[in-house]
C-alpha cells in the first residue's frame, strides 16, 4: 500500500495504458460503450462516499482499475475519427474521383516531382450540395510555382480519387500503412495542376503556421552563417529540428555510432534547454514567489524553444513532459519524479492515445525512466576525486542507463546495436549542449554582422569536429552489431528480465533471482527453437521493388540475391525493402548475383535467363529475352516477367511448360493485368507483386539427404 501511494498516477496510468493498447490491437469500440464508461464513473463517485471501511478499499481500487481501463478503451475509440459518421470515407466512393475541400494542417514537404500536402477534408461536394466532413488525407500535388507557395491553413478545392494506402509489400518491410493509420491517415491521392485550385488563402492568425514560418526564417539565417553543407544539415537538425538536409551517409554514421538521438530534436534537446535555464535561474530558489517566477520563466523558455523548432510533435511531447517536471518542482511538496513522468504520459495519451504506438514516444519515456532510476545507482558504484573523471563517469552512467532502458526497442525496430555508444555520447552530449547554445546565439546575433560571422565560423568548426568524431567512431572495428532480430514477445521478455534483475539488485529477493533466470532461459529457448526452424528453410522470394528486379534464393542460412548493381548498392532501397527480412531469417551476408551474368555453385545455377535453385527451375523474361522456336517445350516451374518485357505471352507458351507466371515491380501494372487476364484464359495461374506483395515460396528440397 505504501509503495503504490508514492505513485498515485501509476494506478491511473497503467490500467488506462492497457485499455489503450488493447483497443488499438483489438478494436471493438462502439459509441454505446460511452454509456458503460459513464455508468462506471458514477459508480466510482458513489463509492467515494459509501466505501468508508478500510477493509473494503480493495473494491475502490478495483473499481479505479476497471474504470481507467474502460476510459483508455473509449479514448481510442473516440479519437479514431474513422469511427465518426462525419468522416469523409462515409461520404465518397473511393473507386472514382471526388470533389473535395481540403484544409492544409501540416507544413508542406517538397518532393522531387511533387509537393506533399497533409490536410483535413472539411467538405465533400455532391452535385450542388456540400457535406461537412472531417478526416486527414495525404495529397501529392504536381510540383509547380503555385503548389510550392501553399502554407498551413490554406484551403484547396480538388478533384481526385482517394486511394487506400497499401500495406507492406515485402516480408519484414516497414508497414507504412499502419504507421499512417496511427496518425489517422487512411487515404492518399495525386492531383495534377489542372485538377485543383486555391479556394481560400489563410488570412487568419495560425500559431502553428506562424511557428513554421519563423523556423523557415531561422533556417535562412543559419544558411547565411557560413556553415558547410554537412555542418548546416546537422545544425538545422540539432537546433531547429529540420532533418530534410541530412544525407544518407551522415544519418548512417550517426546511427552506427549510437549518436542518432542528437539529430532528432526531442527530450535531450529540451532537457539541455531546461538544465541551462535552471542553472542560470537558480538564484530564484530563495522564496516561494521567486520559485513561481522561476517556473514561469522555465516554462516560457522550454515552450519558446518548441516554437522555434516549428512545434514539431516530438518537441511538444518533450516540452509537455518537462512542463510537469517544472510545475512539480515549483511546489513546496517533495514531488516524486516517477509520479510526474506518469502524469505527463497520462495527459499526453488522454489527448492522443495513438502516441503510445510512436517509436519516439516509447524511446523518450523509457530513456527518461532509465536515466532517473538506473543512473543514480550506477553512478554511485564508482567514485573519482578528479573533477574531469567524475564528469566523464557521470555522462557514461547516463548513456549506459538510457541504453539499458531502450536497447530492446532498438533491437526490435532497428535490428542493430551501437557497440561504442558510451564513447560517442562522451563527445555528442557535451558537443550538442555547446552547439545548441551557440546556435541560438548565432540566430540572436544575426543583426550584428561581425559577431554573427565569428559565431557562425565557430559553430562550423565545432560541428565539423563532431561530424569527424562520429565518422571515426563509425569506422572503428565492430562499431555496430547488425542483423539482430527479435519478436515482440522476446522484447517484452527482455524488459521483464531487466526489471527483475534491477529489482534483484535493490531488494535481493530469492524469487526475483528465479524470475530473472527463468525469463532469460525462456528467451534462449525461444531463440533456439527459431534457429532449429530456420536451419531447414528453403525459400524463393520475388520482391516488389518499383522499377527493379530483386529475387532471393534462400537455403538454411545461405543467401543468394539476384538484382542489378544499382539496386544492390542503394542502401536505402535495400534497407527499406529487403534487409530486415534477412535479419528476421538470420541469413548470412548475401551472395550478390548480377542479373546479367552467369553463376554456378552446388545450390544455384544461372545461365543467362535460366535459373535452377535446388530443384526449382525458373526463367526470367526481361527486355533482353529473345523468344525462339524450339522442337520440344522446356519444363520449368515459374516464369518471371520483368523490365516491361515486350515478349509475347503466347510465344512463351510455345517454349515452356510452366505452372505460374510472376510479374514483379518493374512491370507496368496495366500491362501485368492484361497478361494475367490472358494467362487465366490459358489455365495458367498469375501473380502480380505490385498488387499482392512479394511472391514467397516455401518448399522442401526433394533431393536433400
Amino acid at each position: 500500500m505504501n509503495f503504490w501511494s508514492n505513485y498515485p498516477f501509476s494506478r491511473i496510468c497503467i490500467p488506462f495504458l492497457l485499455g489503450v493498447i488493447f483497443e488499438i490491437y483489438f478494436p471493438s469500440f462502439q459509441f454505446k460503450h460511452l454509456y458503460v464508461a459513464g455508468a462506471l464513473f458514477i459508480t466510482f463517485l458513489l463509492s467515494i462516499f459509501f466505501v468508508k471501511n478500510i477493509r473494503k478499499q480493495w473494491f475502490f481500487g478495483l473499481l479505479v482499475v476497471v474504470m481507467m481501463y474502460g476510459f483508455g478503451h473509449n479514448d481510442v475509440g473516440v479519437y479514431t475519427k474513422i469511427n465518426h459518421d462525419k468522416h469523409y470515407k462515409h461520404h465518397i466512393n473511393t473507386s472514382t474521383k471526388s470533389s473535395l475541400l481540403l484544409k492544409i494542417t501540416e507544413p508542406l514537404l517538397e518532393k522531387p516531382k511533387s509537393v506533399q500536402v497533409k490536410g483535413e477534408v472539411i467538405g465533400v461536394f455532391d452535385n450542388d450540395s456540400v457535406t461537412i466532413t472531417e478526416g486527414i488525407v495525404l495529397v501529392y500535388l504536381q510540383k509547380d510555382s503555385l503548389s510550392k507557395q501553399l502554407s498551413i491553413g490554406d484551403t484547396l478545392l480538388l478533384f481526385a480519387q482517394l486511394n487506400e494506402i497499401s500495406g507492406a509489400k515485402n516480408p519484414g518491410q516497414f508497414n507504412y500503412q499502419r504507421f499512417l493509420q496511427f496518425h489517422q491517415i487512411y487515404h492518399q491521392a495525386y492531383c495534377s495542376s489542372e485538377w485543383w485550385h486555391l479556394a481560400g488563402k489563410n488570412h487568419r492568425f495560425s500559431f502553428r503556421a506562424f511557428a513554421d514560418d519563423f523556423r523557415k526564417k531561422m533556417l535562412t539565417i543559419l544558411e547565411k552563417s557560413g556553415l558547410g553543407a554537412n555542418e548546416f544539415a546537422v545544425a538545422s537538425a540539432l537546433i531547429l529540428g529540420y532533418k530534410e538536409s541530412l544525407d544518407d551517409d551522415l544519418v548512417l554514421a550517426y546511427s552506427s555510432s549510437g549518436a542518432m538521438h542528437v539529430l532528432a530534436v526531442s527530450g535531450l534537446h529540451v532537457g539541455i534547454i531546461y538544465m541551462v535555464l535552471n542553472f542560470f535561474l537558480s538564484f530564484l530558489d530563495r522564496s516561494k514567489r521567486l520559485r513561481l517566477l522561476k517556473a514561469l520563466l522555465l516554462l516560457l523558455g522550454v515552450w519558446f524553444y518548441a516554437f522555434v523548432t516549428g512545434l514539431s510533435p516530438s518537441v511538444m511531447r518533450a516540452s509537455t513532459m518537462f512542463t510537469f517536471i517544472i510545475l512539480g518542482s515549483a511546489t513546496e511538496r517533495n514531488t516524486n519524479i516517477f509520479n510526474t513522468i506518469f502524469a505527463s504520459a497520462f495527459f499526453l495519451l488522454l489527448y492522443n492515445p495513438y502516441l503510445i504506438m510512436q517509436v519516439g514516444f516509447q524511446l523518450s519515456y523509457l530513456a527518461v525512466i532509465g536515466i532517473v532510476y538506473i543512473q543514480p545507482r550506477l553512478y554511485k558504484q564508482l567514485y573519482f576525486k578528479n573533477w574531469l573523471l567524475d564528469k566523464i563517469w557521470a555522462i557514461t552512467a547516463v548513456s549506459i542507463a538510457a541504453q539499458i532502458a531502450t536497447f530492446p526497442l532498438g533491437l526490435l525496430y532497428f535490428h542493430q546495436f551501437p557497440n561504442y555508444f558510451f564513447v560517442s555520447n562522451l563527445i555528442v552530449i557535451p558537443a550538442a549542449t555547446v552547439i545548441l547554445g551557440l546556435g541560438i546565439l548565432v540566430l540572436l546575433m544575426s543583426p550584428i554582422p561581425m559577431v554573427f560571422s565569428f559565431l557562425g565560423m565557430t559553430l562550423h568548426y565545432i560541428i565539423n569536429f563532431l561530424n569527424k568524431s562520429v565518422f571515426i567512431i563509425e569506422d572503428l572495428p565492430y562499431s555496430l552489431t547488425t542483423g539482430i532480430s527479435i519478436t515482440v514477445l522476446e522484447c517484452w521478455l527482455i524488459y521483464l528480465a531487466i526489471i527483475a534483475f534491477l529489482g534483484l539488485i535493490v531488494y535481493q529477493k530469492r524469487w526475483l533471482f528465479l524470475l530473472t533466470l527463468s525469463v532469460c532461459l525462456s528467451v534462449i529457448i525461444i531463440d533456439f527453437s527459431e534457429d532449429l526452424h530456420l536451419q531447414k528453410q528453403n525459400k524463393l522470394i520475388v520482391y516488389d521493388i518499383k522499377d527493379a528486379t530483386a529475387i532471393n534464393f534462400i537455403s538454411s542460412y545461405n543467401n543468394y540475391f539476384l538484382t542489378d548493381s544499382s539496386t544492390f548498392n542503394n542502401n536505402s532501397t535495400m534497407l527499406f525493402n529487403v534487409k530486415h527480412n534477412w535479419d528476421n531469417l538470420d541469413l548470412k551476408s548475401p551472395i550478390f548475383i548480377d542479373e546479367s551474368l552467369t553463376y554456378n555453385d552446388r545450390m544455384l545455377f544461372k545461365d543467362k535467363h535460366f535459373i535452377q535453385f535446388l530443384d526449382i527451375r525458373l526463367v526470367i523474361v526481361d527486355d533482353t529475352f529473345v523468344a525462339k522456336q524450339l522442337t520440344e517445350k522446356i519444363d520449368v516451374d515459374y516464369i518471371i516477367l520483368t523490365k516491361n518485357t515486350t515478349t509475347r505471352f503466347d510465344h512463351l507458351l510455345t517454349m515452356f511448360n510452366f505452372k505460374q507466371v510472376i510479374m514483379d515491380g518493374s512491370m507496368k501494372f496495366s500491362t501485368a493485368k492484361k497478361i494475367a487476364a490472358y494467362a487465366s484464359k490459358q489455365g495458367i495461374s498469375s501473380y502480380i507483386t505490385s498488387e499482392r506483395g512479394a511472391f514467397e515460396l516455401d518448399f522442401i528440397y526433394r533431393n536433400n539427404k
